[in-house]
């Protein structure tokens, strides 16, 4: 392996640790067969201060010198609302006298992925030494028209694995949306 001198290793790292705004991190991982982590970092005073985490939780800290500058935790066992998009069009972007058969490939391919996040449940909290909780996955809605998805609670590792899926888009986060048309109103006195 060639070996890479320090300028090069440097011109490799994204800017911000370039700079020196994240002079460290310390991440830890806690999950399948490891078990339980424990993570020790430094208190306010600089007294060491351990923490266990549970099975199927991450946490991370960055740190310049002795300062965290953020945390984060992430828990593989949430529950998580997601949007999934499929690759085929909606009915929307159906023409014509096909969009009978359409509807029926759509809700077939429903049907295939129910089938395949029932298998993925199955064999992901299997596998991990019970790290995992079940997923205990809940459709919450069908889309046809708009696009082409279905909308569903379940765990975070397990979202993971739906995005692996060969006919998956994308998978989005399944939060509220406010439209608000305040410009507007005030543009027309409509306050």
């Amino acid at each position: 392996m060639p070996s890479l001198s320090r300028a090069k290793i440097a011109s490799r790292l994204p800017a911000f640790v370039r700079c020196g705004l994240l002079a460290g991190c310390i991440c830890a991982c806690a999950g399948g067969a490891f078990g339980q982590t424990v993570v020790t970092a430094k208190d306010a005073a600089g007294r060491p201060v351990s923490s266990v985490l549970p099975k199927g939780v991450m946490a991370a800290q960055w740190r310049r010198g002795d300062r965290v500058v953020a945390e984060y935790t992430r828990d593989e066992n949430e529950v998580v609302g997601v949007i999934v998009q499929f690759e085929s069009p909606p009915l929307s972007r159906v023409s014509g006298t096909g969009k009978a058969n359409a509807r029926a490939a759509l809700a077939a391919e429903h049907d295939r992925f129910r089938a395949d996040v029932a298998a993925l449940e199955a064999g992901g909290a299997a596998k991990t030494g019970g790290a995992r909780a079940p997923a205990r996955t809940a459709f919450r809605f069908e889309y046809f028209t708009a696009l082409d998805g279905v909308a569903l609670t379940t765990r975070r590792w397990l979202v993971e694995r739906i995005r692996r899926l060969p006919y998956v888009r994308q998978v989005h986060p399944d939060v509220a949306v406010r439209a608000t048309d305040a410009p507007s109103n005030a543009l027309i006195g409509a306050d």
